[in-house]
């Protein structure tokens, strides 16, 4: 025998709309923020100084879009990870933790950035600024500054997988999450052009997968805010 008692809900209506916004804009703004960047080499600090600050405004559009970016993802991750599930319960949490990972060493890189655009100022000593780029490279901190990207390639995969055995909206949204950070890394290979292609399906892919995902979610808020769950009685 079984007594259905109804399971309270993670989230509130309210906040699972809220979610579902999240999962679209954070996706943009990361876009926003890769488009927005100055492209320079990262081995050429004179060729990097000179590019941030011929697009300083981009250089700042890009950091403020990495915040945005970051803030968007962590509310709407959370709250779509929120939501029970049965499956997928270690690959989800994994996923998360390594997109907090990521975006936390993205702060620390954002902080260097900032002070990059500062160096790129013409009234300063281009020469000295490039000798002091070169010494934040060698850092010890500037690889745990620098892993944010392959993080996140790894973190995309674990959430893609896992929303797809969660049965966390459409099937293919999850794929879309999981292949896009790995088209981005194999577009690399491939020269520049062959980056260029990586990047446009990567963005295409995360936004698409993460759109869908918030759909999902914003439908949720719809439904009946509690589910029926059967607890079996001796």
């Amino acid at each position: 025998m079984s007594v259905i008692h109804p399971a309270p809900a993670v989230a509130g209506p309210a906040l699972r709309t809220l979610g579902a916004v999240c999962l679209v804009l954070g996706p943009v703004a990361f876009a926003v923020a890769e488009y927005s960047a100055p492209g320079a080499s990262p081995g050429d600090p004179a060729a990097m100084l000179a590019a941030i600050g011929e697009h300083s405004v981009g250089a700042a559009t890009a950091i403020v879009a990495t915040l945005l970016s970051a803030f968007f993802f962590i509310a709407g991750i959370c709250l779509l990870a929120g939501r029970r599930f049965t499956r997928g319960r270690v690959l989800v949490p994994t996923g998360i933790g390594l997109v907090l990972w990521s975006l936390l060493s993205n702060t620390l890189l954002l902080g260097l950035n900032v002070a990059f655009i500062a160096m790129a100022d013409p009234s300063l000593d281009r020469g000295q600024m490039s000798a002091l780029m070169r010494v934040i490279g060698g850092s010890p901190l500037a690889p745990v500054a620098l892993s944010g990207h392959d993080v996140l390639v790894v973190a995309f995969v674990a959430l893609g997988v896992g929303f797809w055995r969660a049965g966390l909206g459409p099937r293919w949204a999850g794929a879309a999450i999981a292949l896009c950070g790995l088209v981005d890394l194999a577009g690399g290979f491939f020269g520049e052009m062959g980056d260029l292609v990586g990047s446009i399906l990567s963005n295409g892919l995360m936004i698409a997968g993460f759109a869908a995902e918030g759909w999902f979610l914003a439908r949720e808020a719809t439904r009946a805010p509690a589910e029926a769950v059967a607890i079996p009685v001796s």
